[in-house]
């Protein structure tokens, strides 16, 4: 108990609100198509106010790890182990739902940890030590060069060709400088070590702010990211995708403001710290559920019925998660910990 009150009870919040976010932003993908009129306005701008959700967590283990010259390979081990076992279960529960056939070949593919988000989080997780031992040497006006560097690089270049080739249609030769057909839509480990670095910055030389100007500054990005969608979608079917990178400025600096707002709320919470500890259950989980939502329902909902539903689906679905996070950590968890105990297995920079 003591060690979960030591936690900051406002981003354990802010957690819990951007896994729901996550959840949101993936259901509103099978909404969205099969709205019209007001309501697809609506996705839009529940879109943008989320969109910021998936860097967040990059940005917030990157505030948290500034200072941690060593790390657990073994946190790495448990949370792979995590994957496959949320993978074991869904497989069998299919083959039972489906009346299929064992097959030893489905059925190892099926159980390997391959998750895009947590094999790019891992990526980063280990070289955090690194990370944090290299970043705290520089100043902070070498940061700040630093973070503009990778800023232009990983984020405004990428953006601006996006727009260019996929919105105006105008397939130019590009100069690309995360990959050489893209920038995999921010989906890349370059943009959480971006993300992660922000978060450093923010930890070490974040200066306080009003509240009010903060939010003032959200509620601005959130609606110029909202006529940005609408004007892509306008000049291409499917543009509103590429204003929805997640390697966008205005993406990564709404993700940025909800940090900064949620940073100026300190409280402490068990209540909160103990809940937030299933965000990783319902990250590994939530997709499963949408076989049992009626999307086209959804879509066709009175406006404010309709968000209520959607925002209702993450929160009854984030505490299913919890429930079953509970029953995880008081059976395989407690394996796993025997296994771990006396043969620590670290990285260190020290």
């Amino acid at each position: 108990m003591q060690h979960a009150i030591k936690r900051d009870s406002n981003i354990e919040l802010l957690r819990i609100i951007s896994i729901i976010g996550v959840f949101i932003l993936h259901q509103n993908g099978g909404i969205i198509s099969q709205s019209e009129g007001v309501n697809t306005g609506t996705l839009y701008l529940l879109e943008c106010f989320f969109i910021g959700s998936v860097n967040l967590f990059m940005l917030i283990s990157g505030y948290f790890m500034s200072e941690r010259h060593t790390v657990s390979i073994w946190k790495a081990v448990n949370l792979l182990f995590m994957v496959s076992f949320f993978k074991f279960i869904r497989y069998f529960t299919g083959l039972y739902i489906s009346g299929g056939v064992f097959e030893l070949v489905t059925f190892l593919k099926s159980i390997v940890p391959s998750n895009q988000f947590i094999n790019l989080y891992l990526t980063v997780y280990i070289f955090s030590p690194f990370i944090g031992f290299m970043t705290g040497k520089l100043s902070r006006e070498q940061m700040k060069r630093l973070l503009i560097i990778e800023i232009i690089l990983f984020s405004i270049i990428p953006t601006f060709f996006y727009i260019i080739n996929d919105i105006f249609q105008l397939s130019i030769s590009t100069l690309w400088t995360v990959t050489v057909d893209g920038a995999a839509s921010g989906y890349s480990v370059v943009n959480y070590f971006l993300m992660f670095s922000v978060g450093i910055y923010i930890r070490r030389y974040g200066q306080e702010k009003k509240f009010t100007n903060l939010l003032l500054k959200f509620g601005v990005c959130v609606v110029l990211l909202f006529f940005l969608t609408v004007g892509a979608e306008l000049l291409h079917e499917g543009g509103r995708w590429t204003i929805w990178a997640y390697c966008n400025p205005l993406v990564i600096w709404i993700a940025v403001l909800w940090f900064e707002l949620f940073r100026k709320f300190k409280f402490k919470s068990y209540f909160i710290n103990h809940l937030s500890r299933s965000v990783i259950v319902m990250f590994l989980i939530h997709r499963d559920f949408f076989t049992l939502i009626n999307m086209e329902y959804i879509a066709t909902e009175n406006a404010v019925l309709m968000v209520m539903h959607i925002l209702g689906n993450g929160l009854v679905i984030y505490m299913i998660s919890w429930g079953i996070w509970a029953i995880y950590i008081n059976t395989i968890e407690k394996i796993l910990i025997l296994f771990e105990k006396g043969h620590s297995i670290n990285i260190t920079c020290e």
